[in-house]
């Protein structure tokens, strides 16, 4: 069901035989912002949290606006409550927010001690419950922006399980949507290993991901691939800054870090890290995570800091992504030509494969967290051109 806010009428509540809900945002938009629907399986690693915070840093600034976010993969239900933490804490509870289908896959909650008391009806302020699916809640949300220029961005930050449902549901909306994610390895993996691996996202719902990838033809997919995004992490005085802005100033802010705490502490006493981290963190309190999730909202507004490159790809039955061979660049990291006659489905994928300044993102991460981006920042949204 869709869990959103009353306010100023921005959705009703579904139709009377029964039928899908409309969901109607009351959107706090400038002509340039991004309109943004943010797909997440937030709760597992913390990085989902620190994106979300972005986003809501973002649509202050007018750079985004946040249509629609859907919960996805496993509990859904826990997830969509974090995802509630959060929007109660930034006042923007008139977002709507719907938990997708849940999974049977077994899934670690690190962060649901935080979350348990956290009743829909008695704590989601002015919340209520609709019937929708996330498939439904995303088809219909882009179809609102069909003849808008810029139309919508789908920010995917989990597996890929709604956004292969809503393109089943309507394939229409591929056309005029663009897909922003963090998904996949092309040529380097976890940590900066020098070589592709199988990534989560993609392997918790290999299906999805080759029914979003290779089946589905999108007006734009832009996504960072473990190359870009599987080493950012936050340490010493960039992280410190935002320690202590959360303290002094920023309740927003401070729910993150409680999270992350909550997080660390579940993850090193309980379990001990594992997965993506592949590392012991020396402590909360001196540096992130890996923060994957981070570098694909970054992605959504803005390209600098980064070398991107047009590639075709698909995703064959095991989940690893691959660069087709094309017919006169062996080489396929500038194509220019369409590949060779072959029955492998594959899309062209716009993919961040190099950092030309991390540090000048780290930055700007920071920057944005802690309210100090500049005003006249030349940080407007990039509108996208039809590929």
């Amino acid at each position: 069901g869709v869990v959103g806010g009353h306010h100023d009428g921005a959705f009703s509540s579904g139709s009377a035989d029964g039928g899908p809900a409309s969901v109607l945002h009351s959107s706090r938009s400038s002509k340039t912002a991004v309109r943004v629907i943010l797909d997440t399986d937030i709760g597992s690693d913390i990085d989902d949290a620190w994106a979300l915070v972005m986003l809501l840093k973002m649509e202050r600034l007018g750079l985004v606006s946040i249509e629609l976010i859907t919960t996805c993969y496993s509990d859904t239900d826990y997830r969509a409550k974090l995802v509630a933490l959060f929007l109660d804490k930034a006042g923007r509870t008139d977002i709507p927010l719907v938990r997708g289908e849940p999974s049977n896959a077994r899934q670690n909650e690190p962060l649901l001690s935080t979350v348990q008391w956290f009743e829909w009806e008695r704590d989601y302020r002015h919340g209520t419950l609709l019937q929708c699916s996330a498939a439904e809640a995303i088809v219909q949300t882009a179809l609102r922006f069909k003849d808008d220029t810029q139309g919508v961005t789908i920010l995917c930050i989990g597996p890929l399980v709604n956004i292969a449902a809503a393109v089943a549901l309507d394939p229409s909306i591929a056309s005029f949507t663009r897909l922003v994610g963090m998904q996949g390895s092309v040529y380097k993996g976890y940590l900066g290993t020098e070589c592709a691996m199988v990534e989560y996202n993609i392997k918790s719902d290999i299906n999805a991901a080759r029914k979003v990838f290779n089946d589905s033809t999108w007006k734009e997919i832009l996504i960072t691939p473990l190359d870009t995004c599987g080493t950012v992490v936050l340490r010493g005085q960039l992280y410190k800054r935002i320690l202590d802005h959360a303290q002094q100033s920023d309740p927003l802010v401070q729910l993150l870090i409680d999270q992350y705490k909550a997080w660390y502490t579940y993850k090193n006493n309980a379990r001990g890290l594992r997965g993506a981290q592949m590392r012991k963190l020396s402590g909360w309190q001196t540096e992130t995570t890996v923060l994957f999730d981070a570098v694909a909202a970054f992605l959504v507004v803005r390209e600098s800091f980064m070398r991107i490159a047009r590639l075709p790809l698909t995703i064959d039955e095991q989940g690893m992504m691959s660069v087709l061979t094309l017919k006169d660049d062996a080489s396929s990291t500038a194509p220019t030509t369409t590949p060779e006659t072959t029955t492998t489905p594959y899309s062209y994928v716009r993919c961040a494969l190099e950092w030309k300044d991390m540090a000048g993102f780290k930055k700007y991460l920071v920057d944005l967290l802690c309210d100090e981006l500049p005003t006249n920042t030349n940080d407007r949204p990039r509108v996208p051109a039809k590929v």
